[in-house]
């Protein structure tokens, strides 16, 4: 309450008026009946003496009296003297804010000790985490939570199969677990695996092994009873982000140019089987091609199949083949994570990448480890596609959408179509791009 007190006071000191003007000197009886008063009050004279208490009332009477006038001060070092009051609090300097700018200083963290107490309780108002209301953000996630199994329970894939382990990462030291969806976010997620693995930023920076390869020798592929074990005492997330947005980034970054001797010797076969339609090739892309994803830009010397012929050969794995198999680059979700298996704790998408990464960093626990990084890693990402990348990116959908027919976007939404409902993407600006059928 004393410490309430002074609080108050202190916000109040600087609405005091000014000092006045200095008081003319005290009546001479007032100074010879002050000493008096103060003798009497200490010895604890009696009535009638001259230090009693019709002393000490006509004192008190002319304090109150002269209080106005500036003598306060006086009776102060004189007369109250004896009694040792407690000395007001200093003023405080007034706030170096005002109006709506008070208002902000809600937001500001708490104690760490009001926090406690407060989450003890049920939790206050929303605070801000990572420029966004953490209640809406909570909610956010839970929706996007709620749609994947009510699609999952309508297309009964919760009772096919079991979990695909084999792409998981487990850390049990932090006691985290992230599907790794390639083409989603991928290369920055293995790169903070690998932090946390203990390789430090200057060996990652000079080491010439694929940040895979350096990740699996500290995460071991875990089998479907590891990985169920490992799930209900860890935050586990997956990154998504539109589905034939990554298919496209996926054909650009393994076909065109060719730069893998794997997809070099694939992008050949594909060529030799799928025939080169009567559609127009793609305009060249344009001069900043990283804004559909970092390390997409071609290699214009070595030609691999068209877009319409890969997709075709997607067509005809996926749906035509007896038992479909897909690369992992361009795996559906439903397969390659098979979330109607696993329950997520959170569900990134690449949209609203920045701010759902810090999100999983702080529920997990690892500010201190990775959120100084993420974000020097974001910056120059934001420098080089922000300005320009929703456009660029809807630009390059356009230009490579548009040489496919409805019929193949048909077939292809046969395949990514439960993709799209579980994480409420929409296809329709796809068939809105695609050339009518050949009659």
């Amino acid at each position: 309450m004393s410490a309430r007190l002074g609080a108050t006071a202190a916000a109040r000191a600087p609405l005091l008026p000014p000092p006045r003007a200095p008081a003319p000197a005290p009546p001479a009886l007032l100074l010879r009946l002050l000493p008096c008063a103060g003798a009497g009050a200490a010895a604890g004279a009696g009535p009638g003496a001259p230090g009693g208490p019709r002393t000490r009332h006509l004192v008190q009477l002319l304090a109150l009296l002269l209080a106005a006038s500036g003598y306060g001060l006086l009776l102060a070092s004189s007369a109250l003297a004896p009694a040792q009051l407690p000395p007001l609090p200093s003023a405080a300097p007034a706030p170096a804010i005002a109006g709506p700018a008070l208002a902000q200083q809600a937001v500001l963290p708490r104690p760490a000790a009001a926090a406690a107490a407060e989450e003890e309780e049920g939790g206050g108002e929303g605070e801000e985490e990572g420029g966004l209301d953490a209640r809406a953000l909570e909610a956010e996630m839970e929706a996007r939570r709620r749609r994947v199994w009510k699609v999952c329970a309508e297309r009964g894939l919760q009772r096919e199969g079991e979990p695909n382990a084999w792409e998981f990462f487990i850390d049990s030291h932090h006691s985290l677990v992230w599907c790794n969806v390639f083409k989603a976010a991928s290369t920055a997620w293995l790169y903070n695996f690998n932090l946390l693995a203990g390789y430090s930023e200057s060996f990652l920076r000079r080491s010439l092994k694929m940040p895979l390869v350096l990740a699996r020798a500290r995460y071991p592929r875990p089998t479907p009873q590891q990985l169920r074990a490992a799930l209900p005492d860890s935050l586990s997330f997956l990154i998504v982000r539109d589905p034939f947005e990554r298919l496209l980034s996926a054909y650009r970054n393994k076909f065109e140019g060719l730069r893998n001797r794997f997809y070099r010797k694939l992008g050949r076969e594909i060529s030799s089987r799928q025939p080169r339609r009567a559609s127009p090739p793609p305009p060249p892309p344009p001069p900043h091609p990283n804004a559909v994803d970092a390390g997409d830009a071609p290699d214009p010397r070595l030609p691999g199949p068209t877009f319409e012929q890969f997709v075709d050969h997607v067509i005809a794995t996926g749906l035509r083949a007896h038992k479909p198999k897909f690369d992992e680059h361009w795996a559906p979700y439903y397969r390659f994570c098979t979330p109607c298996h696993v329950n997520f704790t959170v569900i990134a998408k690449v949209e609203t990448l920045s701010r759902d990464e810090e999100y999983i960093i702080e529920r997990a626990g690892l500010r201190g480890a990775l959120l100084a990084t993420a974000r020097r890693r974001e910056r120059p990402r934001k420098v080089t596609n922000r300005a320009r990348g929703a456009k660029a990116t809807a630009d390059l959908v356009a230009r490579y959408y548009a040489t496919l027919t409805r019929a193949q976007l048909r077939d292809l939404y046969r395949i990514y179509g439960t993709d799209f409902d579980l994480f409420g993407y929409n296809a329709s600006k796809y068939f809105d791009l695609a050339r009518p059928d050949p009659a």
